[in-house]
């Protein structure tokens, strides 16, 4: 994605935290709406600024979002210039209502709405208005639009955690896609798995559910029955066929 000088996707943590998790995510999409508004914090506070994960963003704007996603993701890169990525990507979804109420078709508007949003936020006006105008990160957001598609995602927001492998550290990084906008209770369980993996830790196993007596007895019957027929059907002499 290096296609503007010294770009590099936003991220935030302990660069060599044990794991790393990417979001692939889209400023119009309402389920990454929620993530962000219901998890993202949370696993900010318990997993990022405490050194245990490093979290990074991939823009994924989807095609059926239009312009709105599009231009979103250009103008979170440009207020990132000014240093305030995580600042506009926060207004960004807070100002989700009004943005996905934008036609898809219309480029101005919605450059328009982000030059707004961005308006109680970076400094330089101008500079984010030539930087949103003169598209200079559009071909960085298509490259990252491009690269999750050739990792097989479809929708939004998508997440891999990845880290190495504690058995093999200098081998390939062992990932964990996780789809869709999880509470945070279920994310944190995922993530915990996946530290203790990269911590080379036993995970515990999933206790064994006590089985059920009638299902039990009922699926014996059953086995039992289809044994005797199988066995009486072996016994049972062929008739000689007719010429």
């Amino acid at each position: 994605v290096a296609l503007v000088s010294n770009f590099k996707p936003p991220e935030k943590g302990d660069p060599e935290a044990l794991v790393t998790i990417y979001e692939f995510s889209d400023y119009i999409c309402p389920y990454c709406r929620n993530f962000n508004q219901d998890t993202a914090g949370k696993v900010d506070e318990n997993y990022v600024k405490t050194g245990k994960a490093r979290y990074v963003h991939w823009d994924f704007p989807l095609a059926g979002h239009g312009w709105g996603a599009i231009v979103s993701a250009e103008a979170s890169h440009c207020a990132a210039d000014q240093g305030k990525y995580w600042e506009m990507h926060k207004a960004l979804f807070d100002a989700w209502e009004a943005q996905s109420k934008l036609d898809v078709k219309d480029e101005q508007a919605a450059v328009a709405s982000v030059l707004g949003i961005a308006s109680k936020i970076v400094a330089d006006q101008e500079a984010f208005k030539a930087c949103v105008n003169t598209q200079k990160y559009r071909p960085v957001v298509a490259t990252m639009y491009r690269q999750a598609t050739d990792m097989g995602l479809d929708a939004t927001p998508a997440f891999v955690i990845q880290h190495k492998d504690p058995a093999d550290p200098t081998g390939k990084d062992q990932i964990k896609v996780v789809l869709g906008a999880l509470d945070y209770e279920e994310f944190a369980k995922t993530v915990d798995i996946e530290i203790f993996r990269a911590q080379g830790t036993p995970i515990a196993d999933t206790p064994t559910p006590t089985p059920d007596a009638k299902a039990t007895a009922t699926a014996e019957a059953l086995m039992k029955t289809a044994t005797a027929e199988a066995t009486r059907a072996a016994k049972t002499p062929t008739a000689a066929a007719k010429p």
